[in-house]
């Protein structure tokens, strides 16, 4: 009986043995057959990057050194290509008379290769029905300093570094850091009269966004401006809610009867600096000297208050 049991131990070992190699042979297979087609997927995709490289080339302009992302393409009667932004009267290449030629091929070419973004530091590659979305919020994309003083041209994921570092209309760079708000996004700050005919910027993090505060004393128009700007497109700002009211020193409460106000959403800070006094607070320069500046009995200078609310909408 134990010599049987013995033997049935044993041949039921092999069959398992067996079965495990079976399987590990199947596996064995699988796996070269996948190796092989990853093999041929990396090729194919080589000579797909290599052909499309290639077609770049072939229809880069050769003024801006842009590959067109729109038609019409002129092309010259010996086959040369220009952007319709770069075309003349002579082909640039070799200065034949331009005419009315327009190249199909290479207009073919822009509507189904990918574009790479023109933003530097982004390697990204889109077709070109999705670029336009993708420059949109890409963190790459320029925009201009939002400090009252400063028109340095930034990369939008840089902005908080050159607010920190370099902008030296930039309170964060005098502090080194950033205002950390309160839960309930309250913040009050007092502010000289008229010292730089503007304040220099502020830089609030709240609910883990970057809001921007500054103000401008607009002398030859009669009026200030008080905005509050966001580190985002203007559907991300549109989440967001604002308050800014402009009251005396002596009006903590914002209660008083010489307060104005506004309500609405953060300015996106992409925004053109023209229009973005248009889309805060407006007060004229009258009220400001009459009701709202005021002399501090604490040092004598004459100054006034802001009180900001940072919301979800």
């Amino acid at each position: 009986d134990k010599m049987d049991t013995w033997n049935w131990m044993v041949d039921r070992e092999e069959s398992c043995i067996q079965e495990l190699q079976e399987k590990y042979n199947g596996l064995l297979v699988k796996y070269e057959s996948l190796l092989k087609e990853s093999t041929i997927h990396r090729e194919l995709k080589m000579k797909y990057k290599n052909l499309v490289d290639k077609l770049r080339e072939r229809i880069e302009c050769p003024v801006c050194l842009d590959v067109p992302e729109a038609d019409p393409i002129s092309a010259c009667p010996n086959g040369h290509l220009v952007c319709s932004k770069c075309v003349s009267g002579n082909c640039p290449t070799c200065r034949s008379k331009m005419a009315d030629g327009k190249s199909l091929l290479a207009a073919t070419v822009v509507e189904n290769i990918e574009h790479k973004c023109r933003y530097l530091g982004c390697d990204q590659e889109f077709p070109i029905t999705e670029m336009k979305a993708h420059r949109n919020s890409c963190r790459y994309r320029i925009l201009t300093c939002p400090a009252t003083h400063c028109e340095q041209k930034v990369a939008y994921c840089s902005l908080l570094e050159h607010l920190t570092v370099e902008c030296e209309d930039s309170y964060a760079k005098d502090a080194n850091e950033v205002i950390d708000l309160p839960s309930d996004g309250r913040i009050q700050q007092t502010f000289i009269d008229d010292l730089y005919q503007g304040g220099k910027l502020d830089t609030f993090l709240w609910k883990e966004r970057y809001f921007f505060f500054t103000y401008k004393h607009h002398k030859n128009f009669g009026y200030w401006t008080f905005q509050v700007e966001m580190l985002g497109d203007e559907e991300e700002c549109s989440q967001f809610g604002v308050q800014i009211a402009v009251h005396t020193t002596a009006d903590k409460q914002a209660e008083g009867k010489y307060v104005t106000r506004f309500k609405g959403d953060p300015c996106y800070v992409e925004k053109g600096k023209d229009d973005k006094k248009l889309s805060g607070l407006m007060v004229p320069n009258g009220v400001m000297k009459s009701k709202i500046v005021t002399k501090s009995e604490k040092d004598g200078w004459m100054d006034f208050c802001v009180s900001i609310v940072l919301t979800l909408a």
